[in-house]
């Protein structure tokens, strides 16, 4: 976990609802790790039949240990400790279907990695801390896929080559993934001339710097397109066509929501192949 750019972060499966997640926040009120324990048991998501378990050792530090049901279904097991003024937890969740044989073998593996190291907090500047990857439905083309957030609607569009998504009961937001053919754009820079000329801008379109999505380099384009309507698409040449995903932000919407959509989308996306 970087120092300053984030209290939590998550892995999952590809495509996959289930995760682990280490968390880590100043201990503010000095509690104990009792007092965590039975705190964090009394958190809303937890359904009645959570219970706290005996307390384990990992990486030579007193952990407590949750472990039940969530009221959506899934299994959670949650292991924590105060460390250095800090409070620190790693969770585990599985989505209903798995079975209990696998869901010990996976926190087996992995509570054996824990290192725990400094766990000193500072707290990070307004708006740095970054979103978890999206873990909404998944939308895809031939070419690739990605994860849209949760309460995101998949749109259903006839053409095999284009898809998207918008915020439910939201009109003109979106998420767009399309495939056109290469043309004459030859490499990155080309493909980059290109976005930034592109029709809609009303000539207002920056390119920011690349970016690097599922290993491969990415151009990355913002601007408004219309008034009250914000755009950022990345383009990326793969096997012969050009790969667009836009983000369409055309509601006012405030820059921290727009740049927190984007943060946890990108993460998601996987190319074909």
């Amino acid at each position: 976990m970087p120092d300053k750019l984030s209290f939590r972060q998550a892995a999952f499966p590809p495509f996959h609802e289930s995760y682990v997640s280490v968390f880590r926040f100043p201990n503010l009120s000095g509690a104990t790790l009792d007092v965590l324990g039975d705190a964090s048991l009394k958190n809303k998501d937890w359904t009645p039949r959570a219970q706290r378990l005996e307390d384990q050792v990992i990486d030579d530090q007193p952990v407590y240990h949750l472990a039940g049901p969530r009221r959506d279904g899934a299994h959670r097991e949650t292991f924590g400790t105060v460390l250095d003024d800090a409070e620190l937890q790693v969770t585990f969740e599985f989505t209903e279907d798995e079975p209990p044989a696998y869901r010990d073998d996976v926190i087996a593996s992995v509570l054996e990695t824990v290192d725990f190291g400094e766990a000193s907090v500072e707290l990070p500047e307004p708006g740095s801390v970054a979103p978890a990857p999206a873990r909404g439905p998944v939308i895809k083309i031939p070419a690739a896929r990605l994860r849209i957030p949760v309460y995101w609607e998949a749109t259903d569009f006839p053409l095999p080559t284009l898809t998207g998504a918008f915020p439910r009961g939201v009109l003109g937001t979106s998420i767009s993934l399309a495939t056109t053919p290469q043309g004459d754009v030859a490499d990155l820079e080309e493909l980059g001339d290109a976005s930034v000329t592109a029709k809609g801008w009303r000539s207002r379109a920056t390119r920011l710097d690349d970016v690097v999505i599922d290993d491969q380099p990415t151009v990355h384009v913002a601007g408004d397109v219309a008034p009250g309507t914000y755009v950022e698409r990345f383009a990326l040449l793969v096997d012969g066509e050009r790969l667009d995903v836009t983000f369409t932000f055309a509601n006012d919407e405030k820059p921290a929501y727009r740049d927190e959509i984007v943060a946890s989308v990108l993460p998601t996306i996987r190319l074909a192949g």
